[in-house]
C-alpha cells in the first residue's frame, strides 16, 4: 500500500543485465515532452558515461554498488542508441551495429536491434502520450 517500500535482500546482491537494458532502451525512446523523460534520462547518465568511456554498455551492473562489468552484446549496443543521442560515442556505436551480423540463435539481440535501430533511423517514435508514430513511407534497406 501507500508508504511501503521495496527492500533489497542482504544476499545475494542483485545484478541486472537484460532487465536494465530495456529500461535504457525505453528511456531513450521517450518523447522529450513526456514529463518524466528528463528525470529518467538523468537517472541513466551513469551508464551513458560508462558507454562513452568503454565504447559499449556493460553486461552486468550490481544494483547495490553500481559496479559495472563485462561488455554487453550487440543487442545491448543497439538498445543504447536512443539514449546515446547527441554523444560523441554514437557514431562508433552505429558503425558497430551496422557491421555486426546476427546469427539465427540471437533472438533477443535481434529484438533489441529492431527497436534500437528502428528508433535511431526514425522509422518510429512515441509521442508525448506514448502512442506509436511510424514512418511507413520508407522502405527498409535489407
Amino acid at each position: 500500500g501507500a508508504g511501503e517500500w521495496w527492500l533489497l535482500s542482504a544476499a545475494p546482491a542483485p545484478d541486472r543485465s537484460c532487465d536494465a537494458i530495456r529500461v535504457y532502451l525505453w528511456t531513450g525512446m521517450m518523447d522529450s515532452r513526456d514529463p518524466n523523460a528528463a528525470r529518467l534520462a538523468r537517472h541513466c547518465q551513469p551508464v551513458v558515461a560508462w558507454v562513452e568511456r568503454q565504447g559499449a554498455p556493460p553486461e552486468h551492473i550490481a544494483v547495490v554498488t553500481g559496479q559495472a562489468r563485462g561488455q554487453g552484446n550487440i543487442g545491448f549496443v543497439s538498445a543504447m542508441l536512443p539514449l546515446m543521442q547527441g554523444t560523441a560515442a554514437l557514431p562508433a556505436l552505429r558503425e558497430r551495429v551496422r557491421q555486426t551480423r546476427l546469427s539465427d540463435t540471437q533472438y533477443y539481440s535481434y529484438v533489441l536491434t529492431l527497436f534500437g535501430t528502428g528508433w535511431d533511423t526514425r522509422r518510429f517514435r512515441f509521442d508525448a502520450h506514448g502512442y506509436l508514430v511510424s514512418d511507413w513511407s520508407r522502405k527498409c534497406s535489407r
